[in-house]
């Protein structure tokens, strides 16, 4: 979270903002992104951190939701890994 504050192109930023609802074998799940961030220029993002298990197939419905949600919101998705 340090690299965050110290980013001057980054306005604001938080952690665990909300939400996102999908269905999983017509099951209703949550998600909840680790980031919502706003950067000077007027764009936002959503990141999920250390996330190497989004790529598997068995999280193909939680990705989804989080891409549409990103395109219904015009925000950016992103998987920091480390």
């Amino acid at each position: 979270m340090n690299q965050l504050d110290q980013d001057s192109s980054i306005v604001s930023w938080i952690y665990e903002p909300f939400w996102i609802s999908y269905l999983k074998n017509e099951e209703k799940h949550r998600h909840i992104p680790d980031f919502i961030i706003e950067y000077s220029d007027g764009h936002k993002e959503i990141h999920e951190v250390g996330v190497k298990k989004l790529k598997e197939d068995k999280f193909a419905e939680k990705v989804a939701a989080i891409k549409s949600y990103c395109a219904e919101n015009n925000y950016l998705f992103k998987v920091i890994e480390f």
